[in-house]
């Protein structure tokens, strides 16, 4: 009787737990849409690491260290957060992880900075981003299989 006992308040502490999760995550939704980019990240990073955010809001995350919104910009987290989105399907995320793989400028610790180009990652995910619906994708991959017929695959994709 007392592990029933005990079974069910960690079951009701876990179903409280879960509906604060979703109060949050409402809240930092509505945060976003009015503008309130810093609040809605602290609260998007915080069940980022725990891995419950959907991926609506893990875009929403790229598109903050994109574009300096409510964080610093941050072209390696912006891309981290656009591919974690883009593996539960959301097909902006496809897009942008595969424009960010044309090439973008990260800078490490010791503020030295390099350029991060991969075509390959790129035509996946815009390939990926065609396959769920995107025309913009489907357009710049028809661009590139042109391009290819000339160019080696790296040339014709950094061209797209």
């Amino acid at each position: 009787m007392r592990k029933v006992a005990l079974f069910v308040s960690f079951l009701f502490l876990g179903l409280t737990y879960g509906q604060n999760n979703q109060l949050e995550l409402v809240q930092a939704d509505k945060n976003w849409q009015e503008g309130k980019y810093e609040e809605a990240i602290t609260i998007y990073l915080k069940y980022g690491a725990e891995g419950v955010l959907t991926a609506e809001q893990e875009f929403k995350l790229g598109m903050a260290y994109d574009l300096g919104k409510g964080v610093e910009k941050d072209n390696h987290k912006s891309v981290m957060w656009f591919e974690e989105s883009a593996k539960k399907g959301y097909a902006p995320a496809m897009s942008a992880a595969a424009s960010m793989y044309l090439g973008y400028l990260v800078t490490d610790a010791s503020g030295n900075k390099r350029y991060v180009n991969d075509p390959e990652k790129a035509y996946y995910w815009y390939q990926k981003a065609c396959e769920s619906g995107d025309k913009t994708a489907c357009k710049r991959i028809k661009k590139k299989k042109k391009r290819e017929r000339v160019l080696p695959l790296s040339s014709a994709l950094g061209a797209v």
